[in-house]
Order: C-alpha cells, then sequence, then structure tokens
C-alpha cells in the first residue's frame, strides 16, 4: 500500500499495537512505501487522520475498523470537512454483521462535516482503498480499514 503527496511516497494502514501516541501532521509521516504485518499500518493511517486540518476524502472497500472511524469522526468534530465513499455490496455485507459488531460507518452518520455516499450494489463493485489527506497526501494500495486488511 502506498501513500502519495507532491514531494513523494508515503504509505498507511493497520494493526492495533496499545495506545496510539498523539497525532502527527501528514508532512511528518514517513515516505516510502509500507507493508503489514512488519509495521503497524493502523498507526499510520489514524495519524494521517488525526494530522487532517481542511479534508479527507476516503474511498474504502471494506471499512469496520472502529478505532479509526472514531479518528475520522473526531477530525469531523474539529472541522475537517470528511466524505467517504463507500461499495454498495460490501457496505450491505457489513451492515448484516451489524448486530454482532459496530458499524464502522454508522459511527459516522449524523456527525458534523462528514458526507458518506454509498454506491448501489450491483454489478461492478468500487474497490478502491484510499485516503486524501488536506489534498496533498494519498494512501493508497491494496490494504481495507479492517483488521484483515491491515495486519
Amino acid at each position: 500500500m502506498a501513500l502519495r503527496s507532491r514531494v513523494g511516497a508515503r504509505v498507511v494502514s493497520t494493526r492495533h499495537l496499545g495506545p496510539l501516541a498523539p497525532a502527527a501532521s501528514p508532512v511528518e509521516l514517513p515516505s516510502g512505501e509500507h507493508y503489514s504485518p512488519g509495521e503497524n499500518l493502523e498507526r499510520l493511517d489514524y495519524e494521517a487522520i488525526r494530522g487532517a486540518h481542511w479534508s479527507l476524502d476516503i474511498a474504502m472497500f471494506s471499512f469496520t475498523d472502529v478505532l479509526l472511524a472514531e479518528a475520522v469522526r473526531e477530525a469531523g468534530r474539529r472541522g475537517v470537512r470528511i466524505r467517504v465513499y463507500r461499495d454498495g455490496d460490501e457496505y450491505e455485507r457489513e451492515q448484516a454483521q451489524a448486530r454482532r459488531h459496530r458499524s464502522a460507518t454508522d459511527m459516522l452518520r449524523g456527525e458534523a462535516n462528514i458526507r458518506i455516499r454509498v454506491k448501489p450494489p450491483g454489478r461492478d463493485y468500487m474497490h478502491l482503498k484510499q485516503l486524501l489527506v488536506d489534498g496533498r497526501l494519498l494512501r493508497t494500495g491494496s490494504a481495507n480499514w479492517s483488521l484483515s486488511g491491515e495486519n
């Protein structure tokens, strides 16, 4: 997975290894490529979200990571403009599991500064896993915001 900015490549994603440190600004994130399980990709995503000042644009196929949902929600409460785009079929699968697990996407509904769009279910699915922070730091790759995707 890779995070890219105008100055170079950066990457982010997940594995929770205890309490997370205070957020870094996107310019403090390490550049290059990052891989799990050797690195804590969840921490990198978390820090990128916490470092946002103006905007977060998220296109995430699978989004079940509650820690990252909480960070997104807090960013919205800080005044960061957030747009979330989800695949309809995957979203419906996650909602069917919501009785047993908290719905990360539903945690964001009704929150200040957060717009959620879900692509209608159908043959063509939206399989992106991207995060754009303040229009200048792009995290992209194959890791979803889920336990299996970030570990």
